[in-house]
Order: C-alpha cells, then structure tokens, then sequence
C-alpha cells in the first residue's frame, strides 16, 4: 500500500510456528551394527550411516553405498563433538552414539512452507 515499512515489520495475517519431531527406534532405518565401515568402503550400511548423519545436519554429500571424504569427515567430526575417539571409522561405538543422538534429538519441521501452500490453493 506504500507504506514504509523499514526497520517496522509487518504483522503476519497468519502466525504458523514450526513443529518439533522426536524419533523412535522404529522409524529409524539403522545399520547392521557387524561392520565398522571406513574411507573407501561400499556397503548398505554405509548409506543408512550417511542418511543418519545428514539428519543430525552433517554434510556427506548425498547418501550413498560409498563412504568418500566427505562421509569420513562428517564422521570424524561427529566422534570429535560426542567426545569419541576421532579416527573417522564409523565403529560400533559411533554407529551407536549416532543413533542415540538421533533418539534424543527434537527436529524441527518448517510448517510454514506446508501452511502457505495449502492457504495458496
């Protein structure tokens, strides 16, 4: 309408706050916990690691079989972070303690995208 509107805001028609998300066990789709993959390795188990630690907002590029660099960095500087032994092998103890981050967790989930799509249609 032509209003300044500098350093005063607007007032939103529609206050929407994001919701919080806590996972179980179950919703969780976890590795086999019998191999302790490393730099160079392939494996399913590699990709269900490397999806867990995106969530937790840990870049490994896009989940894969493959643990690259990018993946033994996330996991280097998770077990630096959890106080863990930082050697980047994603052994049992922080195949573990990443599932036991996630567990603990409260993710936020942007609704407002959600709410503005909906108001939209």
């Amino acid at each position: 309408l032509g209003n300044f509107i500098h350093k005063v805001g607007i007032t939103p028609d529609n206050d929407v706050s994001n919701k919080y998300k806590t996972y179980q066990i179950t919703d969780l789709e976890q590795p086999s916990y019998l191999t302790k993959p490393r730099l160079n390795d392939n494996s399913a188990d590699v990709k269900k690691i490397e999806v867990m630690l995106d969530m937790l907002g840990y870049e490994v590029g896009t989940p894969d079989e493959y643990f690259g660099e990018d993946t033994e960095r996330a996991v280097r500087l998770f077990q630096s972070r959890s106080g863990l032994y930082v050697y980047g092998v994603c052994d049992i103890t922080t195949q573990t303690k990443i599932r036991d981050t996630i567990l603990e967790t409260k993710f936020e989930q942007d609704t407002q995208l959600e709410f503005a799509i909906n108001l939209l249609k």
